[in-house]
């Protein structure tokens, strides 16, 4: 028996540098989970001394968003031209693939610059409640940053070498 579309089995992770992003933003979702369960149960019945979970909840919710932006460049989910690049032939086609792989590093260039600054201005400046170091926080926008002029600069040598840029995407059916 056929399983209908909406019950299809997600794409199978691919790569350790994948699951690893993958695994910690599970582990991100899970701390967010957690604490925004924790602080709807102490609101609920007025428990007092958790004031903490929202700021862990706040931090947890950064990561999951900057892990899962990596995770959806990696396999290719993100931002996609690919309507309009079937349009054109093979080479204009690769120039494409070339043009969003350099936009891509220099993406990833503008966040590591960007969080260098924040980090070296806040990142031991305490937060509010649990006074952590906001390098905590600041830190998931240097990964970001990090992950993806890698990802740009690995897909610019791909397609230079004429190479799929996005071998870890899942072919269309």
């Amino acid at each position: 028996m056929e399983q209908p579309p909406f019950l299809s089995q997600p794409t199978p992770l691919k790569g350790r540098g994948q699951r690893a992003f993958a695994l910690a933003g599970a582990v991100a979702f899970a701390i967010l989970f957690v604490s925004t369960l924790l602080s709807v149960i102490a609101r609920l019945f007025a428990l007092p001394h958790f004031e903490w979970t929202f700021e862990v909840a706040a931090i947890a919710f950064v990561w999951v968003t900057f892990l899962g932006i990596v995770v959806g460049e990696i396999r290719g989910e993100n931002v996609s031209f690919d309507p309009i690049k079937e349009w054109f032939c093979p080479s204009i086609r690769r120039g494409i693939d070339g043009g969003i792989a350099v936009c891509v590093v220099i993406l990833g260039l503008v966040f590591l610059w960007s969080g260098w600054a924040v980090w070296q201005r806040f990142a031991f400046v305490p937060t509010p409640v649990l006074r952590l170091p906001q390098g905590v926080t600041i830190a998931s926008i240097l990964v970001l940053g990090l992950a993806l002029a890698g990802l740009g600069a690995a897909r610019v040598v791909r397609v230079l070498r004429g190479q799929d840029p996005y071998p870890e995407r899942e072919p269309a059916a």
